[in-house]
Order: structure tokens, then sequence, then C-alpha cells
């Protein structure tokens, strides 16, 4: 039998333990909402954080050179007077039609605006029941049919609004020599409990708002970052200076917002310069603000009789209040409970240089498991499934296919500077003209544990809790090629194996 030609062995992003693997690791970074310390910026930077909530918005902004100098943007355009220098606006648009009439504060007191709409960018089955059957959710879903928009194109016009207004304010602030030279970087608040696809739907709704049109100063980017991550970094920048804080103190802060409560932990590594990690995965629910006004509307409506009023009132605040004292005993808990458990990693060292007046988070928790599906070779009496057997020309040898590498599982350590890395390779016929560069898919399950296989008994639970339209990719280019010649040696008897 004639030998095949050379087969040429590449790096690909087939996450594969081998000694074959010739090249050094090609690094996969794990998706991140928004990066612990941004690279230094080419020019000047104006970074805005965006508030999205609920019921109320918010936007905050700094220059790059006094970032510092945190400044509210505020001035709303208002029907009264008293509302226009509140720091955060409504989250309430207005539509005649499907054209947005108003925004904010700007909406008449005797017209009905479209609220808690946030709340819509998850699907059913990711709330309650109950929830699900709020007359506010239901309002809410009658007033967005009636526009003849979805979702994300009512977020989308509402970011839309408050970024106009937050650029007109800041260039009122710095004048527009230093605005029009001046890059935007732009972060965008996210409840820490969504799952993939609501954030993926919150990103383009960000994309439609004109927030990311091009501008003569260079590219506006874009980053998320997680709504408890978000309070507790703007609660510790008030405790750094305190002399009462000191190493391997514990803190739980909650955000209670108006549709979610989200909890976060950190244990704090270093005062000088300030370095905290997260030392429990954070928690959450779907029990905020709205639901305490749903419950004190059912109260009006249904509570009638001689029954003292205190006792009334105290039932309708009793099942969001009782949600709230749950999530902050099991987040204490779980501090208590990890400092006694095995290690789960090596304490990250700190960087080397950091802005005194900065606070790090050096380590996160993962909330989900990433990993990305790839071939490896059959050895049915430990692992596979027949069914995933295939025959592989380029390796003349029997493969398992559609196998899962869970490089980042649930619970694990996230390092802010040591980025998750895998060896793998790919073979390719030396006789290919042109290598294109490779993209692989990046799945995210909150299935614990997650799958081994990614068509075996287990889909159901993939199904369940991944999103196949919300993938992260990475492309990869190749370099280094390096070469082994394969004989043809014929198909062997599968049962063998």
């Amino acid at each position: 039998m004639q030998p095949k030609k050379p087969q040429k062995m590449v790096k690909s992003s087939a996450s594969i333990s081998s000694a074959r693997a010739v090249n050094k690791p090609i690094k996969l970074s794990v998706p991140k909402l928004v990066k612990t310390k941004p690279s230094k910026p080419a020019s000047d930077t104006i970074i805005v954080g965006l508030d999205f909530g609920t019921t109320y918005s918010g936007v905050a902004w700094a220059y790059s050179r006094q970032p510092d100098d945190i400044a509210l943007v505020t001035n709303w355009g208002a029907q009264l007077r008293n509302c226009s220098d509140l720091g955060k606006v409504p989250t309430q648009i207005l539509y005649d039609g499907e054209n947005m009439k108003h925004w904010g504060y700007c909406i008449p007191a005797d017209e009905t605006p479209l609220k808690w709409f946030k709340l819509l960018l998850l699907r059913d089955h990711d709330i309650t029941e109950e929830m699900v059957n709020y007359s506010q959710i239901c309002d809410t879903r009658a007033l967005l049919e009636d526009t003849g928009n979805d979702v994300v194109t009512v977020v989308a016009h509402f970011l839309g609004e408050i970024w106009k207004h937050a650029t007109t304010s800041i260039l009122k602030a710095l004048g527009p020599e230093l605005l029009q030279k001046s890059r935007f970087h732009v972060v965008i608040t996210l409840p820490a409990i969504w799952p993939p696809y609501a954030q993926q739907r919150k990103k383009k709704a960000a994309n439609m708002s004109g927030i990311l049109d091009a501008r003569s100063s260079g590219e506006t980017t874009l980053g998320f970052v997680p709504e408890p991550e978000a309070a507790a970094l703007a609660t510790l920048k008030d405790f750094a200076n305190r002399s009462t804080i000191k190493p391997r103190d514990t803190m739980v802060i909650c955000d209670a917002g108006g549709g979610t409560v989200d909890l976060i932990s950190y244990e704090i590594e270093s005062v000088d310069p300030f370095v905290v990690k997260e030392c429990v995965k954070g928690d959450g629910g779907l029990c905020g603000a709205v639901f305490l006004d749903q419950n004190f509307l059912n109260l009006i409506k249904e509570k009638t009789g001689p029954r003292p009023w205190r006792d009334d009132l105290l039932t309708t605040f009793d099942p969001v209040i009782s949600k709230i004292e749950a999530l902050v005993r099991r987040q204490t808990d779980a501090i208590r409970d990890n400092w006694t458990a095995i290690c789960r990693g090596a304490v990250v060292r700190g960087a080397a240089l950091f802005n005194p007046s900065s606070i790090t988070v050096d380590t996160r928790i993962a909330r989900r498991s990433y990993g990305t599906s790839f071939i490896e070779k059959f050895e049915r009496k430990k692992k596979h499934r027949v069914s995933d057997r295939i025959w592989l020309e380029e390796e003349q040898d029997w493969s398992a296919d559609n196998q899962m590498k869970w490089f980042l599982r649930e619970g694990n350590d996230m390092s802010s500077k040591n980025p998750v890395r895998e060896k793998y390779y790919r073979a390719y016929a030396a006789n290919e003209e042109e290598i294109e560069p490779i993209v692989e898919t990046i799945y995210v399950c909150s299935a614990f544990p997650p799958p081994q296989g990614h068509k075996t008994n287990s889909r159901e639970a993939m199904r369940d809790h991944m999103d196949t339209r919300c993938r992260y990719r990475v492309a990869t280019n190749f370099h280094k090629l390096k070469w082994r010649t394969l004989s043809q040696v014929g198909i062997r008897n599968p049962d063998d194996l």
C-alpha cells in the first residue's frame, strides 16, 4: 500500500494535551466582562460608566489624566424643575407608535410610559412563574407589543438618548477641543446573575444605540462590569484610606437594585497597593424594588377589613426582605465554609506597579464553566462512547469526536494576570495551498458538573444551560509550522481498540 503524502502538523484551538503538540501553547483568553487593569491609553481618553438599571439609570465619567476626579451627569431634561439635578434618571420611555417621543423625566405625568423593560431581556424560563405573571411585567409586555419594537431595540433607544445627554454634559465640562481629541472608553453595568444570552442582547443594544459610532479621535471601546463589582469598587474606594482596614479582612456588599439584588464578597490582600480578591462565588436573585412595589399593589387591591395596618404592611415586605436576608446568609456562610475548605488555588501575586489610588480586583470566581469541543484518540475501554468514534484521515487512526475540554470550571479562581492556557494542535494536508486563521467556539455551561461530551446523554443539560447563538470566539494565526510523515496503515478494526 502506497504511503500517503506527508502531513503538516500545526497548533489549532482543539484543546488536547498531547506529546505531539509541538509548539508553545497558544493563549486561550477566557471571555471577560471588563479588564481589571486596562492598558495605558495611546491618547487622551474619557472613561464613561453607564449604569443601566431596571428603574433608574445613571452616568459618571472621568478624564484619563485625572482618573480620581469622577463627575456625575445631571441636568436631565424634565417636566418638573426639581428633577433636573438628580444623579439618576428614570429608566422609562414613551412611544408614539414605533417612534420614541419622550424619555426619562420628560414624560408627562398623565402618559403611560414603557418601564421595567430591562427585565424583558431575560427569557420567561429564567424568571419564576409568579414573576412572569406580575401585572407590571404583563403591562410592560403589552406596551412593548404596541410599539412594534423588540426589547433590544427599546433598550438601544434608551441607551442612545442617555448617551447623547452624557456627551453633551461632558462637552460643557471639558470644552470642544479636548473632547474632540479624546477617545471614549465606555463601561456598562450588567447584573451578575444574568445568563450569557442576556448579556449578548445588552451588548447588541449598545452597538445599535450609537455609542460606538466612529469619531475622528479614534475608536470608542466598550466594556462591561458586573453590577455588584461596580458597587463594590465604589465602596472600596471610600474604605481604602481607613486605618482600620487590614489584610485578610473580608466584606460582603449587597447591591439592592430595582430588579435584582446581587451580593459579592471580597478579601483584602494588601492595603498599599489596595488589592482585593473575590473569596466566594457571588450570589443574587430577582428580588428588587419592582417586586416590592408589586406586593404593595396587591395589598392595596386585595387587603380589606379591620386588621391593624402595620401587620398588613409587614406581609408586603416579608417575601422580598426574606429573600434578601437569605442571600446575605448564604454569602456569609460561604465565607466561613471557605476558610475551612481546601484551598482552591495558589494566591496570585500582585502586580509590580499599581496606581496607588486605584482599587484592583486580583482574583474572581468563575460563575460558569467555559470549554471547547475537540477530537482525541479513541479509547473505548476508558471513557469514550462508540457513537462518538470516527476515522480521522489526517491521523490515520480512530478518534473520539464531540469531546468537551472544560478549561475553566464553575467555582475556579480566575486571576486577572494569569490567563488560562491549553496545549492543542490541528493536522493539515501538505498539499493545502493556503491555511486560513482558525476561529474556534468557546462554549459556556451553567450545569455543574459540566458534561463530558457535546453530543452525549448530557446533551439535555447543555441545551438547557447554553445558547448556541451566543458564542465567544477566539481567532489564532499560524506560526512555526512543524512537519512529520504519516504512513498509510489502513483502517484497523475498531473492536481491537
